[in-house]
């Protein structure tokens, strides 16, 4: 009798700390070990061009140049104290709505503030775009971080 209530005793404190560790997941659509084949940057480059990036958008390091007169100029790429990840620049690709600095939230049709003024491409743009495009932003990054050069101490008056 004893083995059957501390068996379920067992299972139940073993059920509640899978529960509870399943709850505790800050992003329950983890993608670790999701790995996309390599980009082409000359590619991406000329798709960045074709789907009218540079519409809003600049990027450090090449000749493209923004029309004249268009309401948003953000430059992409150069000497960054955060460079951006490869992941980072992909979800701004696939979702522009994911994180939106205040200064370009629009109001869409859908009647969501904090929308991006970008596009949504998903549907506009096969994964072997997406893929060179992203490439293609990536390389446009440098650090502007200082080397480290080690720990300074002084001591004195």
């Amino acid at each position: 009798m004893y083995d059957k209530f501390f068996r379920l005793i067992s299972i139940s404190i073993a059920y509640a700390a899978l529960i509870f560790i399943t709850a505790c997941s800050k992003d329950e659509r983890s993608v670790r070990g999701f790995v996309l084949p390599e980009g082409d940057i000359a590619t991406g480059q000329a798709t960045f061009i074709a789907i009218g990036c540079p519409k809003c958008h600049t990027v450090a390091g090449t000749d493209i140049e923004q029309p004249p007169g268009e309401q948003f100029h953000i430059q992409l790429g150069g000497k960054q104290t955060r460079v951006k990840h490869y992941g980072d620049l992909l979800t701004s690709v696939v979702n522009p709505d994911h994180k939106v600095a205040k200064a370009y939230q629009v109001t869409k049709e859908t009647g969501k503030s904090d929308s991006s003024p970008m596009p949504k491409f998903t549907s506009a743009m096969t994964v072997e775009q997406l893929v060179d495009v992203v490439e293609f932003l990536h390389s446009s990054y440098t650090s502007a971080q200082p080397d480290y050069l080690g720990t300074y101490y002084y001591y004195g008056p």
